[in-house]
């Protein structure tokens, strides 16, 4: 098989590069002889991937030469592939947010959407578009997977003011199943099984179903029985119907008004709905987080210690986690056509009714060629408006971020479902978001 150089930007994290290396070693006959260079600007924490990482490779029999630097510039000679999961402060950051957001009121999860995914874009875009404003200079060929959130806005900017070829990957469509099984009750995986994606991985092994939209808020157009064929709509929608109240409200009552079911679960819709906290009470779980990010820390530890064995500290992720990227290169290299489900690219009348620029998530045909988005029938007109209301507050975000305009910001804000229609807390919030996010926010400092 072709030998390739792949990159892994934002290397240090336990969770992105032990999920994405899980998933290259697991391709291991297909990457045979190929480099992965790790980067990351923190270099201790680089350090230790990169020392689990060789380890994993001798004892796995990964096959791969692994790289490391804190110069990305340096890494990204001769990349064909350039996976980019990056943040700036992130929890920390985002709690700064939800303490001026709280107090205008629920406003949902705000990571993504709402006055918080404004915030989060001015943060971040700047970064992730630097970061592949160098690739397209130093490896004009290679292919950027985009994992850095708000995935639309963010691959917005990358397509708008870059040269760089990019995706975006999420593994939300995850939900989608994961809420689909839930919903029939029958086909929900056996006692066990670890969390909510492998769930989602048991449950696609009976279901098939289709989704587009923007990411983190897609719709369900299709569901069927792998085994026959059938078509599972009517029967979800039944049992939709009978579902406990508790069971994802605000789903529920969006799929009754606009007629399909959104796949973002209630956490992620709630970002899009300025009705949301009507029906459901949506926050960030901070503490939770730090938890989870605890166990993340001592599961590294472990590795680092010889405890955990790194055949277990590598296993490798379910189909919707981070080795997804790993299925785009692969089929990339081998000319194997592999669907898959969910991709973030421009438009180009994927789906009619949406901007030709618009970044959408669909289905897509991956291969040598490159990746082939689905061409979709046009979604309902509610939903269609939905989804262009969205993707004009993206625009102005982009806008704003990139320029580092006060008043584009404050546009993004007033025209978001969310946040909009109240000028004078608008203002006070932004002015906010700029005072507690200053020194993340350089271009906004003059």
């Amino acid at each position: 098989m072709p030998q390739t150089k792949i990159v892994l930007i934002g290397a240090g994290s336990a969770i992105f590069a032990a999920d994405t290396l899980a998933g290259l070693f697991a391709a291991r006959e297909t990457l045979r002889g190929s480099t992965v260079t790790l980067v990351d600007v923190d270099e201790a924490a680089l350090g230790v991937m990169t020392t689990l990482a060789r380890r994993g490779n001798e004892e796995l029999d990964g096959g791969l030469v692994i790289e490391s630097t804190t110069d990305r510039r340096e890494a990204l000679a001769d990349a064909e592939f350039v996976i980019v999961s990056v943040e700036l402060d992130r929890y920390p950051a985002w709690a700064r947010d939800w303490g001026l957001i709280r107090d205008l009121g629920p406003l949902g999860y705000c990571e993504n959407g709402g006055p918080g995914g404004l915030s989060h874009s001015l943060r971040i875009i700047p970064l992730v578009v630097d970061i592949c404003r160098d690739v397209a200079r130093i490896a004009p060929n290679a292919l950027v997977l985009n994992y850095s959130n708000p995935m639309s806005r963010v691959c917005m900017a990358i397509s708008r003011y870059t040269n760089a070829r990019v995706v975006g990957l999420c593994h939300q469509i995850g939900e989608a199943y994961y809420q689909v099984g839930r919903a029939m009750g029958d086909i929900t995986a056996p006692e066990g099984t670890q969390d909510e994606m492998d769930e989602a991985a048991v449950v696609a092994e009976r279901l098939g179903l289709r989704a587009c939209g923007l990411n983190h808020i897609t719709f369900i157009t299709e569901l069927w029985d792998k085994r026959t064929g059938e078509d599972l709509y009517p029967t979800f929608r039944e049992h939709l119907a009978k579902a406990p109240p508790d069971f994802s409200p605000l789903s529920r009552r969006i799929h009754d008004i606009f007629g399909l079911y959104p796949t973002g679960g209630d956490k992620h819709v709630s970002e899009y709905f300025g009705w949301s906290s009507e029906l459901c009470d949506v926050e960030p779980t901070f503490a939770a987080w730090d938890a989870r990010s605890e166990r993340r820390q001592a599961r590294l530890r472990a590795a680092e210690s010889g405890e955990l064995p790194l055949a277990e500290f590598f296993s490798r992720a379910n189909e919707f986690e981070l080795d997804r990227a790993v299925h785009v290169i692969t089929s990339t290299l081998t000319g194997a056509d592999q669907l898959e489900l969910a991709v973030n690219v421009v438009n180009d009348g994927a789906i009619p009714g949406l901007p030709p620029r618009a970044i959408v998530e669909v289905p897509a045909v991956v291969g040598v060629d490159g990746i082939h988005p689905l061409r979709l029938p046009p979604l309902p007109g509610g939903i269609a408006a939905l989804l262009n209301q969205q993707i004009t507050v993206q625009d102005r975000a982009v806008e704003a971020a990139i320029h580092g305009d006060r008043d584009v910001a404050l546009q993004a804000l007033l025209l978001d479902p969310v946040s909009g229609g109240r000028l004078r807390e608008n203002e006070q919030l932004l002015d906010g978001f700029l005072e507690a996010q200053r020194e993340l926010l350089p271009r906004f400092a003059a």
